[in-house]
């Protein structure tokens, strides 16, 4: 639990936004066998989050390459839809705070309710 805690505090700590809004615009929710994947539309930013779906899919890295392959596809179709980033989207979105978490978990997938990844990006919309 202490270990738990530690994480939390390390993947809030890299995934803080300077956007405060907190109205949604939209939520998307998505599955697959291995992960939950959910994006938040809010008002001047994308909140994504990911996290393991079993203790099996938690014992390797492979969840957060999925989770990252994800939003990285989210992320670029919605830059194709007038979307611009304030920040570069590269194809790592959750970052290196990612692949700390899943390391973190590996040795103890049981705990893999507790993790979660998640990460946001501003944007301003593109007049066409």
């Amino acid at each position: 639990m202490k270990y738990g805690m530690l994480l939390t505090a390390v993947l809030l700590t890299g995934c803080a936004s300077a956007n405060s809004e907190t109205d949604a615009d939209s939520l998307v929710h998505s599955r697959s066998e291995a992960v939950d994947f959910i994006v938040e539309h809010k008002t001047t930013e994308v909140a994504l989050k990911c996290r393991p779906r079993s203790k099996e899919v938690a014992s390797t890295i492979d969840w957060v390459k999925e989770c990252n392959q994800r939003a990285f596809d989210y992320l670029t179709e919605q830059e194709s839809n007038s979307v611009e980033f304030v920040r570069e989207v590269t194809e790592k979105p959750f970052g290196l705070a990612a692949d700390f978490a899943a390391r973190f978990l590996m040795p103890n997938p049981e705990n893999f309710e507790e993790v979660s990844i998640a990460q946001s990006f501003e944007y301003r919309l593109n007049e066409i």
